[in-house]
């Protein structure tokens, strides 16, 4: 029996449970990291992201996206995602965040909706002179909230609404 093979990629021997199985009973020739960085390469290079294009635009690709869009894991990774990406834009750890988070009951600051009634994660309101982060917004009242500050904005917004009255 089999117990240790020589990866055909880096030339390493190493144990058969680092090569994948094939359906005939035999292992790959490559073992899984080499196997995992040629595809990651392939991923990353044009006509590997044609491919993608392709298969994502066909029948089987739109069911797999709709199944994965519906599965529970989505939605994990999505929040762990947005949750990652505002945390280090803001200099906010992790459980600063969940302190914001639960001592808003997990509602937005301003409208008062619960995050579960919104398709993204929350952002860390932050003053735009200062830099000091403030509480959690949804994404609308962010996005308003940031109008709001810019004062020129709002002056040529209201003389723009004033001169289309009827």
């Amino acid at each position: 029996m089999l117990y240790h093979k020589l990866c055909s990629k880096c030339g390493l021997e190493k144990p058969v449970k680092e090569f994948y199985p094939r359906p005939n009973g035999r292992f790959a020739s490559r073992c899984k990291n080499c196997s995992k960085l040629s595809v990651r390469k392939y991923e990353q290079s044009e006509k590997g992201k044609i491919a993608k294009r392709k298969y994502n635009s066909s029948k089987k690709g739109r069911a797999a996206n709709a199944r994965y869009d519906q599965s529970e894991k989505r939605k994990v990774d999505k929040i762990r995602n947005m949750k990652k990406f505002t945390l280090s834009q803001h200099d906010v750890t992790p459980d600063e965040f969940n302190r914001k988070f639960n001592g808003q009951n997990g509602c937005c600051a301003i409208c008062g909706r619960h995050q579960s009634e919104f398709k993204r994660g929350f952002a860390v309101d932050h003053d735009h002179v200062t830099g000091k982060n403030r509480e959690l917004l949804c994404g609308q009242c962010n996005l308003n909230l940031h109008v709001l500050e810019n004062k020129q904005f709002v002056e040529k917004g209201n003389a723009y609404l004033e001169k289309h009255r009827c």
